[in-house]
């Protein structure tokens, strides 16, 4: 193997630490509760604007 082997070199292979994992994931739940209370927005509407033709 070689030195520039990441598994032997830490320095090339840096591991984000817990703080920045929970960052990451943080953000990423955010943005995906905000796309499902559009979508459930989205679906209201659409349900309100069928019922309302159907009169």
């Amino acid at each position: 193997m070689s030195a520039e082997d990441p598994k032997l070199d830490p320095q090339l292979d840096p591991k984000p630490d817990d703080a920045e994992i929970r960052r990451r994931q943080k953000g990423r739940a955010i943005v995906m509760g905000v796309l499902l209370g559009l979508f459930v927005i989205l679906v209201y509407a659409i349900t309100i604007a069928k019922m309302s033709v159907n009169r």
